[in-house]
C-alpha cells in the first residue's frame, strides 16, 4: 500500500517538520505522520491527538510501521488539521508537544461529492478483464496438468 507521510521530528515539546507532501482531501488511509522523537521521550508511550476546529481531538496510536494514520473523518474537506503528542511513562508522568497545523488541500473527492454508480461500459469492461483472468487461469491448470 502506497503511503504519503508527513515527517515531524520532536526535540523536548517543539514540533517541526522534516517532509511536507501535498495532502489532498478526501483520502482514506493513505496519509500518516512519523514522528521522531529525541531522547526526553524514551520510556513514553506516545498517542497523536488530531483535530480540526470544532472537533473534539481524535487519539491514534502508532501502527507496526511506526506511522500514526490521519483520520479519514478529517479528511473529507480541504482546510487545516492540527495535531500534537502526549506520551505517558511507567510512572504516570505526561509529556506533551505543541500543537502544530497542517494545510489539507482541495481533492477530487470532498464531503459533498457522491461517486457515480458504474455505467454500463465500467459493467462491460468488468466482465472483459473476467474473461481474461478465467482463460489465463484454464491455460495455467492445463500446462501444470501435463
Amino acid at each position: 500500500m502506497s503511503k504519503t507521510i508527513i515527517e515531524v521530528k520532536c526535540v523536548d515539546q517543539v514540533m517541526t517538520f522534516v517532509n511536507t507532501p501535498v495532502i489532498a482531501s478526501g483520502g482514506m488511509g493513505e496519509d500518516y505522520v512519523s514522528f521522531e522523537f529525541c531522547e526526553k521521550w524514551d520510556g513514553y508511550t506516545v498517542t497523536a491527538l488530531f483535530w480540526r476546529q470544532g472537533v473534539d481531538p481524535i487519539p491514534v496510536l502508532a501502527d507496526a510501521e511506526n506511522l500514526y494514520q490521519v483520520p479519514p473523518e478529517l479528511m473529507t474537506s480541504e482546510g487545516v488539521v492540527y495535531f500534537g503528542v502526549a506520551g505517558v511513562d511507567a510512572d504516570g508522568a505526561r509529556r506533551t508537544s505543541e500543537a502544530i497545523s497542517y494545510r489539507i488541500q482541495a481533492g477530487a473527492i470532498t464531503e459533498n461529492t457522491t461517486l457515480p454508480d458504474p455505467d454500463g461500459d465500467v459493467f462491460t469492461q468488468l466482465l472483459a478483464q473476467y474473461a481474461d483472468i478465467k482463460l489465463y487461469v484454464a491455460s495455467s491448470v492445463s500446462q501444470a496438468s501435463e
